[in-house]
């Protein structure tokens, strides 16, 4: 048994559009969405740690 988000969420249309057979297959939502919050913070806090 394999564990499964409920929802992806993208912030590009042809990326929405590329997963939309894993949606369809995998009963997964995708949610377009114009920021991805925790991850850009993420990305900024490790360039920031890695000195960039």
């Amino acid at each position: 048994m394999r564990a499964l988000p409920a929802e992806i969420r993208v912030n590009s249309e042809r990326l929405s559009h590329l997963l939309r057979h894993l949606e369809r297959e995998l009963g997964l939502k995708i949610k377009l969405t114009r920021h991805l919050r925790k991850l850009q913070q993420t990305r900024a806090e490790l360039l920031g740690f890695m000195g960039r």
